[in-house]
């Protein structure tokens, strides 16, 4: 019985530095997922920063458009941001869009005297 203790003495050596290696393996993979998502969260912030930016600018240039259009003196009117010239080739086309809208879009456009509308019969 000495001599199988004495056979075993030192054992206990590798299995440690399995079980280290192991979980500094374990350890190092949580670093990098947190370092990953940490990279992809601040990529993701960027992309949106990049697309609000650009939808400011292309804002800013639409209301630059809009005031050169007023100093030229071109005449543009709009309902609820829809120009009245796109709304009215969409009820003339009688899109299927418009048609539980047309009567309330009649009366609308008649009130602002667009003779388009009145003289094509439609409504």
């Amino acid at each position: 019985m000495i001599n199988r203790l004495k056979d075993e003495k030192g054992q206990i050596l590798p299995f440690a530095a399995l079980t280290l290696l192991a979980l500094v393996m374990f350890w190092m993979t949580v670093v990098n997922v947190g370092k990953l998502v940490t990279d992809r969260i601040m990529l993701q912030n960027a992309a949106d920063a990049a697309a609000q930016s650009a939808a400011c600018m292309k804002a800013r240039a639409l209301n630059s458009i809009g005031s050169i259009n007023a100093l030229l003196g071109i005449p543009v009117q709009s309902l609820g941001g829809i120009p009245l010239e796109s709304l009215i080739e969409l009820v003339l086309r009688d899109a299927p869009i418009i048609k539980p809208f047309r009567k309330t879009i009649a009366k609308i456009l008649r009130k602002l005297k667009f003779p388009e509308v009145i003289v094509c019969g439609r409504m």
